[in-house]
């Protein structure tokens, strides 16, 4: 599994008027600093937390749908291509039986939207699976799964053959929870005003607890 940032966020939670006023800094020659450390703590807290603040869009990439889902599973599904079809015979087995399985965990959340799920069929072109053909539930983590009666293609067997694009987080700024924002706030503060890694003499948190008290309250636990 390999997670990309296509679309980074058009804005930050913490804009540079509001920044500047929490540093209570009134000059401009550090805004561009001050700008580079508000980003750096939002990128913290996202990879704290595991989620998406202000949207932005990503693209998962897997080496092959999940093995099962729906009426068959992909290990019968795949010898279809070299016997045309499924031969008589083989009776009803359980890997036929529709189930719950196939299912594949979105990350980042929270989802906004599903843009495309593709895969690399087996020449090597790249193919749109229906959107009616999956169902998208939005939760922590969202998931995708096979609508009912319908099973996830077979991709070619070869590494980031499928490919998910997802838009994520909880919207624009203002958006944001305000725990997340005051959390992103005093980490700036904390790194505009400790700018070496040691202190001789002085014993400096390289996070603030408050930080960490703030985040968790937002922290939904363990997910992919």
């Amino acid at each position: 599994m390999r997670l990309t940032l296509v679309t980074p966020p058009a804005e930050e939670p913490v804009s540079l008027v509001e920044a500047k006023l929490y540093l209570r800094i009134d000059i401009d020659e550090e805004d561009a600093l001050v700008s580079s450390l508000v980003t750096a703590a939002r990128v913290y807290c996202e990879n704290y937390l595991r989620q998406a603040l202000v949207t932005q869009t990503w693209r998962l990439d897997l080496d092959s749908f999940p093995s099962a889902g729906g009426y068959y599973n992909r290990a019968i599904r795949e010898i279809w291509p070299s016997m045309g079809s499924l031969p008589s015979g083989l009776g009803f087995y359980p890997g036929m039986v529709p189930n719950s399985t196939g299912v594949i965990d979105i990350p980042r959340p929270p989802l906004q939207s599903i843009t495309s799920v593709q895969y690399y069929d087996f020449q090597g072109v790249l193919q749109t699976v229906a959107p009616a053909s999956y169902n998208v539930s939005i939760g922590t983590p969202a998931r995708i799964q096979p609508a009912y009666s319908q099973v996830w293609p077979v991709s070619r067997p070869t590494i980031d053959s499928v490919q998910v694009t997802f838009v994520a987080g909880y919207g624009n700024a203002a958006a944001i929870p305000a725990p997340i924002v005051t959390a992103i706030k005093i980490m700036t503060t904390h790194w505009y005003e400790n700018r070496d890694t040691t202190v001789t003499g002085t014993l400096v948190a390289s996070v603030p607890g408050a930080v960490d008290a703030l985040l968790a309250s937002c922290d939904h636990g363990s997910y992919a």
